[in-house]
């Protein structure tokens, strides 16, 4: 079958809202398969019992079962196939990193739901009976998930760097799976009533902390049969909750309150939960005698008669306290309950963990943003600012040059105009990197014929390449090869590229550019045979101002902006680039731009 016309996804229909975020990643990792790395189906699969169940799904809308009928991507979430089918297919798989490849002929008949590859006549050609599944194991190697694809695009087997960028799907796959896996761990444990459970659907909303165990306060009572519950977080002035149909005295003393908070840390290191009765009895309870009587007379005045105190916290250190109250007549607190009441105060642990980190995170992404958009208006400033000296400089050279005569000043001069015109190229590149790092920068998008642009980019280096002896064999095919893009953006991408390419060959070197259509994308391979990239250098490629310590490198002029804009203007575009590289024997810069 010839490459998908278009891209369809599914997610599961309407997840609750604890499982909506996973789902929405999920289907992202899925589509990023079939859309960037070029798979005509990715599929994600989350184990139920003993039953896989279809999570995540993109690629053709249309697929044919192992039994060879079609369904739709819609039809095929939910479906479910069993767990020891995966560890069969494991168990034959040719090891490929994260991803295991189970060719033709090591299972019998077909395992999964399939698209017709692409025919390609070559020894690495994909079967419609080969397939690719990452399996996703917890910490305790139990397996939880897979992530499977099927028909490249290319209708061949992925290369080494079309493996690595799936490795990296299945990574952040599996982050993903394990998270939802925990988050729902979280769920069961907490659901020991009906209310418990509905503190869970709670706890997914995006509110602040204070007002989420506002809200669930009654859930918790209601799951342990309390008649109050308060939480206290070390350092904080009041409870995050005070939740009782009576009104309860504050700690007495800061004595009584600092007290509490040193227990709830020594009962954390214990991994206990305790209990005082207003009668006298106690569970291990780690309180001062003093502060035990000074509890129990609190208990008293508020007609309470036993509290349990569990300590909550994450890792090792306790954050603070979690106190459950029943009023008299109501039973002594069970050893369950004092694990599930410790169990809790893990969960809450982690929640305010989590939420910490969060709010870590979105204060790093803010300042880095905001150093990001410095850097821009930084380099837009300096760049208009080394603009003005630099037209008067060369003015000043025109000026003067037809008033002398002597060689030696007029070699001088045409070296200033020689600086002058590279300074303005450098301050050319800092002003376009600035545009594009610029969010607010407009892309106006129009169709866009690479044929033409390549043309133009070939003119634009024949007088320099003459002058190097340097050969430029440019192959493309006769169809059209039309990008929706910016044509300034797309002439500049492919212009750094192939002068990079120029720019490190020897002298009577060659460079070979071939352009190639890929099913929905257009493919430009830029090779040349110089002095190529040490593989430490070649991750950091297209980083802002990023040039090796390499000598032969270093020998030659730039700036480190030239691929640092490339990569801006293929994120830009939805395109990709993969580099290959051998010091000594050349580089090879593989493009990829969606085609029209």
């Amino acid at each position: 079958m010839s490459t998908r016309p278009a891209v369809a996804t599914a997610v599961a229909a309407s997840p609750p809202a604890a499982a909506r975020p996973f789902h929405d990643a999920l289907q992202i990792i899925a589509e990023g398969l079939t859309e960037l790395v070029g798979f005509g189906m990715a599929v994600i699969n989350v184990r139920r019992g003993d039953d896989f169940v279809v999570v995540a799904i993109a690629g053709i809308d249309g697929a044919r079962r192992p039994d060879g009928t079609r369904e739709s991507m819609d039809a095929l979430l939910g479906n479910r196939w069993p767990v020891d089918k995966l560890e069969q297919l494991l168990a034959v798989a040719d090891d490929w990193g994260r991803f295991k490849f189970i060719p033709r002929g090591r299972i019998s008949g077909s395992w999964s739901w399939e698209h017709e590859p692409a025919v390609v006549a070559s020894p690495d050609a994909w079967h419609p009976n080969d397939g690719a599944v990452a399996p996703i194991y917890d910490a305790d190697g139990v397996l939880v998930g897979s992530i499977s694809v099927d028909s490249p695009l290319t209708g061949r087997l992925p290369d080494a760097a079309q493996r690595r960028v799936m490795d990296n799907y299945a990574a952040e796959a599996a982050n993903v799976l394990l998270a939802a896996l925990d988050r729902e761990a979280l769920a069961r444990r907490l659901e020991l009533t009906q209310g418990a459970r509905q503190l869970v659907r709670t706890a997914s909303r995006n509110v602040p902390f204070e007002t989420l165990l506002s809200e669930t306060g009654p859930a918790f009572l209601e799951a342990f049969d309390a008649a109050g519950m308060w939480l206290r977080i070390h350092g904080s002035e009041e409870p995050l909750i005070a939740t009782t149909p009576w009104e309860v005295p504050t700690l007495p003393t800061p004595e009584v309150a600092a007290a509490v908070a040193a227990a709830s840390d020594e009962l954390w290191r214990r991994q206990q939960s305790a209990a005082v009765y207003a009668d006298g009895r106690l569970v291990n309870s780690v309180l001062p005698p003093e502060e035990c009587a000074a509890i129990r007379r609190l208990l008293a005045d508020g007609g309470v008669s036993s509290v349990l105190h569990a300590p909550v916290g994450d890792d090792g250190s306790g954050l603070g306290s979690l106190i459950l109250a029943r009023n008299a007549g109501q039973p002594d607190w069970s050893v369950t309950e004092l694990e599930e009441a410790l169990e809790v105060g893990r969960d809450i642990g982690r929640v305010i963990r989590n939420r910490r980190i969060l709010a870590r995170a979105q204060e790093l992404v803010r300042e880095l943003s905001e150093l990001d958009s410095h850097k821009s208006r930084l380099i837009a400033t300096v760049s208009h600012e080394l603009r003005n000296p630099l037209t008067v400089l060369q003015a000043n050279r025109d000026v003067l040059e037809p008033e002398v005569a002597e060689p030696a000043v007029l070699a001088r001069l045409s070296d200033v105009d020689a600086n002058a015109q590279r300074m303005g190229r450098v301050v050319d590149n800092l002003l376009l990197l600035a545009k594009l790092a610029d969010p607010a920068t407009p892309h106006v998008e129009r169709d866009v014929d690479l044929h033409s642009v390549l043309a133009q980019v070939e003119g634009a280096f024949a007088a320099s390449m003459r002058q190097r002896r340097i050969t430029l064999q440019l192959t493309t095919p006769e169809e059209p090869l039309t990008v929706r893009g910016a044509e300034d953006e797309l002439r500049i991408l492919l212009a750094n590229v192939i002068g990079n390419g120029i720019k490190f060959s020897d002298d009577g070197g060659h460079v070979e550019v071939t352009v190639s259509t890929r099913g929905r994308a257009i493919e430009v391979v830029v090779t040349d045979h110089g002095i190529g990239i040490a593989s430490q250098d070649q991750a950091r490629l297209f980083s802002d101002f990023f040039r090796s310590e390499e000598p032969a490198a270093r020998s030659r002029p730039g700036s480190g902006l030239g691929l640092a804009i490339v990569g801006r203007i293929l994120r830009r575009h939805g395109g990709r680039a993969e580099v290959t590289s051998t010091p000594g024997q050349g580089s090879t810069f593989r493009l990829v731009l969606p085609r029209r």
